[in-house]
């Protein structure tokens, strides 16, 4: 996940072992979900531009969930 810190947008690039679907969540220190998008996979690495521009300047969580995996990171956003 790149760039971290971010102002506007974030990559997030993962591996993914055939054609999938994945849902990203963003949630905030509290643990309240603030943005969540879908995502179609092909085999292969995957890179996805997320547009975080909206959030308020903070600390977050961003997980990835695929069929087969859990992945949380932490995300800092600053003004």
């Amino acid at each position: 996940m790149q760039p971290n810190p971010t102002t506007n947008y974030v990559d997030l690039a993962y591996n993914a072992a055939y054609n999938s679907t994945s849902q990203m969540y963003i949630l905030d220190v509290t643990g309240q979900v603030v943005l969540t998008q879908d995502f179609t996979n092909e085999t292969g690495r995957v890179v996805k531009n997320v547009d975080v521009s909206r959030l308020q300047s903070g600390i977050y969580f961003v997980t990835l969930v695929t069929n087969k995996q859990r992945l949380t990171k932490r995300l800092v956003i600053v003004e």
